[in-house]
């Protein structure tokens, strides 16, 4: 029984943290592509926002154009203003991780100083995207932080995903294992309780019927119905 017990928990605790580790991959996947899907916007908005500059100088000449910087803020600005709830936070900075625009100004302090820690390191100093996994409080989040190319310069995008939802999912499950195996554990021992008595009363009518005949009283007989080794037993008994 120990043993069986021992082999459920296993089993139970190797299938959930396999899938709550596949989910984690499934979302890291998901992150290295929504960040190539936002360089390419960003690239994108970027160029049609030079070229409209180009085409109001081209008609009057007169016209104020923007400095690089001042369009990709602007780029930036209107491209974060639309995110998805499950994005904490998309950021964009220059080659020197300041920000220069971000979704959510409140992460701006806290965003600094994780990108300053030595894993994000291979962003700034080797231009390599990197994806990490924090847990700030009760959420789990997933940075993901990459490199841009504009005007031969290279930027910095931080896109964080709030994966709360999955370590909740996972907590979920472990409560419904532990509401299983003590399921399972209530119906063993009703089973076992039900066979062993099945076994033992036999033996406890023969061991009082014999205490009667050593009293004296013969006449009392050992009603057992099994067939087994203790009904013959109770049958040459009596």
């Amino acid at each position: 029984m120990t043993l069986c017990l021992l082999v459920m928990t296993a089993t139970g605790v190797i299938i959930i943290e396999g899938g709550f580790i596949g989910a984690l991959q499934a979302e890291a996947a998901l992150s290295v592509r929504e960040a190539g899907n936002v360089k390419k916007i960003l690239v994108n908005s970027f160029l049609a926002e030079k070229y409209i500059d180009r085409v109001r100088l081209d008609l009057g000449p007169q016209s104020v154009t923007r400095s690089d910087t001042e369009i990709i803020r602007k780029t930036a600005k209107d491209f974060f203003s639309e995110m998805r709830s499950d994005i904490v936070i998309l950021a964009f900075l220059d080659p020197d991780g300041g920000i220069i625009s971000s979704s959510d100004n409140l992460w701006n302090g806290y965003l600094n100083r994780v990108l300053r820690e030595t894993e994000f390191a291979p962003v700034f100093r080797e231009r390599k995207g990197v994806v990490v996994e924090r847990q700030i409080g009760a959420r789990r989040l997933l940075f993901m932080v990459d490199n841009v190319d504009l005007v031969e310069r290279h930027y910095v995008i931080a896109l964080v995903r709030d994966l709360s939802f999955l370590s909740e999912r996972r907590n979920g499950q472990y409560l419904m294992f532990v509401l299983l195996i003590a399921g399972a554990l209530v119906v063993l021992g009703v089973i076992l309780s039900v066979v062993s008595s099945r076994i033992t009363r036999p033996i406890e009518l023969l061991t009082e019927n014999a205490q009667k005949i050593a009293r004296g009283e013969t006449y009392e007989r050992v009603h057992v119905k099994s067939r087994d080794e203790i009904g013959v037993l109770a049958r040459d008994f009596d």
